[in-house]
């Protein structure tokens, strides 16, 4: 599979996972500015803060996972994340980061 889930695949899932058709997935690197969003991704997850390289999930600009290069995982509790989480081991073996 390509690393980046499609699209329309990504929507359709996100939607029936939280009932509206309306919400927007992406998957990408995180970013210097995403520091505090992690920091308190980790703290709601009851984990330490990730270690670089980084890869997050947004569900409508809201960070709700992230992966980390050692596959460690940290995620929303008060989201259903599975698939999302799922989504960012594939795209880091696709990486060759595992």
């Amino acid at each position: 599979m390509h690393p980046t889930i499609s699209d329309a695949l990504s929507r359709a899932r996100v939607a029936e996972l939280h009932g509206q058709a309306s919400r927007r997935l992406s998957f990408r690197s995180a970013e210097p500015r995403d520091r505090a969003r992690l920091e308190r991704l980790a703290a709601l997850d009851s984990a330490r803060p990730l270690e670089r390289p980084l890869l997050v999930a947004e569900v409508d600009d809201a960070l709700v996972a992230a992966i980390g290069g050692g596959g460690e995982v940290i995620a929303d509790p008060f989201v259903p994340t599975a698939v999302l989480v799922q989504g960012l081991r594939r795209i880091r073996e696709s990486l060759a980061w595992a």
